[in-house]
């Protein structure tokens, strides 16, 4: 694997791959564009084509091209490295004749899903398909952009295909038909069991992975049979788990993340109609409810998603449990407010009905998760203003609220809910507080302090300075002086890129600053952001010091003032602690503020004798 590494990083110019995505343009050593992680107006994204790394000053991302592929594809290290040796034409180290056998089959699995698309998409001219669509007022362009074919009404379509395509090789044609088993585009009837083509009739939509490949197909009947469903999906198979994929995902993936926000519909012709309306950051489900496999798969682009399901109950009730599997998997959700009123009103509808900028506005008031709760409970599902519909009601809201994660949510959901019933909050919280039966809450405190302690720190100016001499210098570890062994890290990123450098050194390991980027990858992705921002903030300054003959004695001379400047500020921020308590002791009288006194003329007594060594190294 470290040996792929290697080849990846030769072979892909960081410069060149990022372009294709980031307008870059060259200031001094590097080039500069707007981040493609978070919307800015300013470029602060950097990218080193000769250290191979990148990194946002505005949003801390930062790492080598493999690290760029995992962030911005949301692929994991093994998925970023096949991307970018297919990109490249490498081939990776063998791992096996069976991988190779797998890898091989999945292929040819691959191939035939393509055939098959352009297939249909070959017959949709002229055809009842293409009629169907152009009365439902689908414009070519979104034709195209969707790839839509039409299977024809023929049982054995595909089959005849094949053997036109491979008529003189009847081998190829055997494994062919197999796989095409394999993909679920074929059936075998229980009855007779003959074979037939699974999709008749019917227009076709392409169902692509996040790579753009061709994995599955859905289709839309177009004359109505007895027991057939109007839209079927292929099933589950070696390229396509639909539990995990989302529809028009990888065509929408780059506008949900500049939008900052997914729409979730619950059709094929949801997502077309609003594509058409200039809305492109819409995906549907693939027939079946929200998934949490489907909510993570989002969650990797954005953590704000709309729901805009159809008006109906069916609909109404498919929002509901997807807005709870949103949150589930740390999503903020909304839903969209259509008048059911209207009768079923569902994206497609409205996109022939208005305009982009009357559905923008649409989708601008959907409802936040709290007030389409309340609204669910005691307007849709329960007529509150009878007392048995309201006491159901408080029942299944109630039970709503022990979904929840926090005691500060639940709270916050009776004060809002308590207007709306009528009911004293006062009351309403005793209702809940004997209904749920003393269970223990989760503290909003304690949740709180966890999730500040988790928010990432910025390394501190001195930190950086430090480890970037040592990292430029690494002769100056083999002095490492008590200053250095004992200074306190403000950060705990500072403190461990400096631990796993150091352990490095200490077991015997060397390297150079030039080769840096192979570190990378060794590194959890923090740190190979707050690394690789590091290298580029420094490269200049470290040339500019070369021009001028800049010396490893200057340096550690340098490093030393650094080391005694932050123990000096420490020292004095130990006083300013020790200064407020001992005055609160000697107001109270109390046998403490002797030991604090003594503690305070220790810690001055330190910091006076380090300005003096301080001002020494600077003379």
């Amino acid at each position: 694997m470290s040996r792929d590494v290697e080849r990846i990083l030769q072979a892909v110019p960081i410069d060149g791959y990022i372009g294709k995505y980031v307008a870059l343009k060259r200031k001094g050593n590097n080039l500069w564009g707007l981040c493609p992680f978070h919307n800015e107006k300013t470029p602060s994204f950097s990218v080193s084509p000769e250290k191979g790394i990148f990194k946002c000053f505005g949003c801390g991302k930062g790492g080598n091209v493999i690290s760029f592929v995992m962030e911005y594809e949301r692929l994991a290290f093994p998925e970023a490295l096949r991307l970018l040796a297919e990109y490249a034409g490498i081939t990776l180290e063998e791992r096996g004749s069976a991988s190779d056998e797998q890898k091989d089959k999945k292929k040819a699995l691959a191939d035939l899903q393509v055939w098959v698309a352009q297939l249909y998409q070959k017959q949709l001219p002229q055809s009842k398909a293409d009629v169907y669509l152009k009365e439902r007022g689908v414009t070519a362009g979104a034709i195209e952009h969707f790839k839509i074919g039409y299977a024809p009404n023929d049982f054995r379509f595909l089959e005849n295909k094949l053997q036109q395509l491979l008529s003189g090789n009847p081998e190829k044609q055997k494994v062919a038909l197999e796989n095409l088993h394999l993909l679920g585009l074929l059936g075998t009837s229980q009855d007779s069991r003959e074979t037939y083509n699974r999709f008749r009739g019917r227009l076709i939509f392409p169902i692509h992975d996040l790579q753009g490949n061709t994995i599955a197909f859905g289709g839309r009947i177009l004359e109505a049979r007895e027991n057939t469903g109007k839209y079927i999906n292929s099933p589950d198979s070696v390229l396509f788990q639909k539990k995990n994929t989302l529809f028009h995902l990888f065509e929408a993936k780059d506008e949900i993340r500049r939008a900052g926000t997914a729409i979730l519909v619950e059709g094929y012709f949801d997502v077309l109609g609003l594509w058409e309306r200039n809305i492109k950051n819409a995906v549907a489900p693939l027939g079946t409810a929200f998934t949490p496999e489907q909510a993570k798969l989002l969650k990797r682009y954005t953590d704000r998603v709309i729901l805009f399901f159809d008006s109906d109950n069916a609909g109404i009730e498919a929002a509901f449990k997807a807005m709870n599997v949103g949150r589930g998997n740390q999503l903020t959700v909304r839903v969209t407010n259509i008048d059911s009123g209207q009768g079923k009103t569902d994206p497609f509808d409205l996109s022939r009905q208005k305009t982009t900028d009357e559905l923008l506005m649409l989708l601008d008031d959907a409802r936040d998760e709290l007030s389409f709760t309340l609204w669910y409970f005691f307007h849709h599902k329960y007529n509150i203003s009878q007392l048995s519909e309201k006491k159901r009601a408080v029942g299944d809201f109630f039970a709503h609220l022990d979904t929840l994660s926090s005691e500060l949510e639940r709270i916050s959901y009776l004060e809002a809910a308590a207007p709306v019933l009528q009911i004293e909050l006062a009351l309403l919280k005793q209702d809940f507080r004997q209904k749920a039966k003393g269970a223990i809450a989760v503290s909003p405190s304690s949740r709180e302090k966890e999730e500040v302690s988790k928010a990432p720190q910025v390394l501190n100016r001195s930190e950086k300075d430090i480890i970037a001499l040592l990292l430029k210098y690494p002769n100056l570890w083999s002095k490492e002086d008590d200053l250095l062994k004992e200074h306190h890290w403000e950060t705990e990123n500072g403190f461990l890129l400096y631990s796993f450098f150091r352990d490095r050194f200490l077991g015997g390991e060397a390297w150079d600053w030039d080769h840096l980027t192979s570190v990378i990858n060794l590194l959890p992705v923090g740190l190979q952001n707050d690394l690789s921002g590091l290298i580029i903030e420094y490269e200049e300054v470290f040339q500019s010091e070369q021009q001028v003959n800049s010396t490893e004695a200057e340096a550690r001379k340098r490093l030393r003032e650094i080391l005694l400047t932050a123990r000096v500020r420490e020292l004095d921020r130990r006083q300013q602690s020790l200064l407020r308590e001992l005055k609160i002791q000697e107001k109270v009288n109390s046998p403490k503020a002797e030991e604090l006194a003594l503690e305070l003329d220790d810690v001055q007594k330190k910091a006076a004798k380090l300005r003096v060594h301080l001002l020494e190294k600077k003379n």
